[in-house]
């Protein structure tokens, strides 16, 4: 087993812990423990669900992908690929507060809460974008995120906002941050 793998897992599984921590703390009324996706280490959809479902007002939500992930696969393999997801995840993950929660949310999809981000969503977005662009582990890989904080009501839109305003970031050719 390659020791880059070995190292990413472990690291993933204690930043993972970490976040259960601060996700049990945070909202202090879920008996489920928090979940980890096996590839990435940080917390896997149904976590992320859950801690959508308890936003309060102020909270941001942050959906990220990384642009043309297929390509790494298709050009370096699917061993390489699971590479730069674990990479990744855990800039995401270090690059967060424990109070906060990195969910891979499906593929090369992934989900930040920020817990009272407010009206600095859009800076603490643009600093998770500037940790991988940062990152060596990267191989040249950018991300698109988008953002929008919650303001009250079905936390489902806030998320479906985000996912748009991550989808106007690639439509708008890639590698940046763009608010709902």
């Amino acid at each position: 087993m390659d020791i880059s793998f070995i190292l990413g897992l472990v690291a993933g599984i204690a930043i993972g812990v970490l976040g259960a921590a601060g996700f049990r703390s945070r909202t202090g009324t879920h008996s489920q423990p928090l979940t980890l996706d096996p590839l990435t280490g940080v917390a896997d959809r149904r976590s992320g669900e859950r801690r959508v479902s308890t936003l309060k007002p102020g909270d941001a939500v942050v959906m990220v992908d990384i642009d043309k992930f297929k390509a790494v696969n298709d050009s370096f393999g699917h061993a390489e690929g699971d590479v730069v997801l674990r990479a990744f995840a855990a800039t995401l993950a270090q690059s967060v507060r424990s109070a906060d929660l990195v969910a891979r949310w499906g593929g090369d999809e992934f989900v930040v809460v920020i817990a009272g981000a407010g009206d600095a969503a859009l800076s603490v977005t643009r600093r998770l974008h500037a940790a991988w662009a940062a990152d060596p582990r990267r191989h040249s890989v950018t991300c698109s995120a988008g953002v929008a904080v919650y303001e009250g009501g079905d936390p489902s839109n806030t998320v479906a906002a985000a996912d748009a305003a991550m989808f106007v970031a690639k439509r708008s050719g890639r590698d940046r941050v763009t608010a709902a």
